[in-house]
């Protein structure tokens, strides 16, 4: 997950920066930063670290959602990218 996949998908991001952190509060972040700075301090602030450790941490869990994201599609068949990519009614998905 990159930053802007991070900003994007709030809502997911959300729930596993609460794994990651238990001690967030969702109701202050209820919308993604774009620079990121207000995640950092307040993960700063609820989990006894420094700017500069919180901000690693969050750089850090970024980057392992990255590389799942990265192996997952790497574990995909030729077949199944291809059916991802069509269209639902095209595998008998009745929406």
């Amino acid at each position: 997950m990159t930053r802007s996949e991070f900003s994007r998908n709030w809502y997911a991001a959300l729930i596993r920066l609460h794994v990651r952190f238990p001690f967030l509060n969702g109701e202050t972040l209820t919308r993604p930063s774009d620079d990121m700075e207000d995640i950092t301090r307040h993960l700063a602030e609820t989990h006894d670290l420094t700017p500069r450790e919180a901000s690693e941490e969050l750089a850090d869990l970024i980057f392992v959602e990255s590389l799942a994201r990265q192996a997952s599609e790497m574990a995909r068949t030729p077949e199944q990218i291809s059916q991802q990519r069509s269209h639902p009614k095209d595998r008998g998905v009745v929406l």
